[in-house]
């Protein structure tokens, strides 16, 4: 009844802190009250509103403490998963950055290839014209010698 006057009681169970309080030692102990049958919210609310409201609020939080129970071992494997996950995509992004540069590299080797090539054919284009010249000459060279 005392706590129940207080004005900054309401304001106290919103705020309360139910991940750090609730253990499993504090349920265990609030259990054996929320499971007798006068502690039903029916029965309690015959006597106050108030009590009715306080007492969904206490099952609440054992409902709330059992489930965060069971879920704390999910987080848990949530966050070490999604820690790896993070890993995997830095190690991913660090293997696609290798790639592009490797690739780049590759793009500039093959525009040096090309270049060689056709700077080859050229040359041997040149060479055969050349040759060419070079016999016709020979030939007017020899012709003209005869004479």
């Amino acid at each position: 009844k005392k706590d129940l006057g207080n004005p900054s009681f309401l304001n106290e169970l919103v705020q309360y802190d139910k991940d750090a309080n609730l253990n499993d030692q504090m349920i265990s102990r609030v259990s054996k009250f929320t499971s007798l049958p006068e502690f039903e919210p029916e029965q309690v609310g015959k006597q106050s509103g108030a009590a009715k409201s306080l007492c969904l609020w206490v099952r609440a939080m054992v409902l709330y403490g059992r489930v965060a129970k069971n879920v704390a071992p999910k987080k848990a494997k949530l966050r070490q998963a999604t820690e790896t996950l993070s890993k995997k995509r830095a190690q991913y992004k660090a293997a696609q950055d290798e790639l592009q540069a490797v690739t780049d590299k590759m793009m500039v080797l093959k525009t040096k290839y090309d270049e060689s090539v056709s700077l080859k054919e050229r040359l041997l284009a040149e060479s055969a014209e050349l040759e060419a010249k070079l016999d016709r000459a020979q030939r007017l060279v020899g012709g003209l010698g005869g004479e």
